[in-house]
């Protein structure tokens, strides 16, 4: 799941819904995906923004591709126009997990070994039932 998809969806759910173009703005829903989701966690004491005390988690975007420019409003670029590959860099409580679109932390060509295994068990489980079906 992307985090910009899912606030760029609940925005148009909104203004679909209510019939209303001004229903919930693009700061609301940055707001909700961010200090909202940490509320929503009981956790708005420990991260949701950026605060002194609060663990240190934040992204750094790109604004150089072309669906990045022009920039007029930042909560408004957030929500509509910014995708997750922007994102360059992720700290999380202060520790670099990602840099320049680089994954520091995982074993990304371990990871789809171990998910292309898992794809053949699942397709062997599923082969009795299509069996059945035909």
């Amino acid at each position: 799941m992307s985090l910009f998809e899912e606030i760029d969806t609940a925005l148009k759910l909104q203004k679909i819904t209510t019939g209303d173009p001004a229903a919930l703005t693009a700061r609301e829903a940055v707001e909700m995906a961010t200090i909202g989701g940490a509320r929503a966690l009981h956790m708005e004491a420990e991260i949701g923004s950026l605060e002194a005390g609060k663990k240190a988690d934040l992204i750094v975007i790109s604004l150089e591709a072309p669906h990045a420019i022009p920039l007029y409003d930042v909560y408004s670029h957030l929500a509509y126009a910014l995708k997750g590959e922007d994102v360059e860099t992720v700290i999380v409580n202060g520790r670099k997990l990602m840099e320049r679109g680089r994954l520091l932390t995982l074993d990304t060509a371990g990871i789809a070994a171990k998910a292309r295994e898992i794809q053949k068990q699942v397709a062997r489980s599923l082969r009795p039932i299509a069996r059945f079906r035909e």
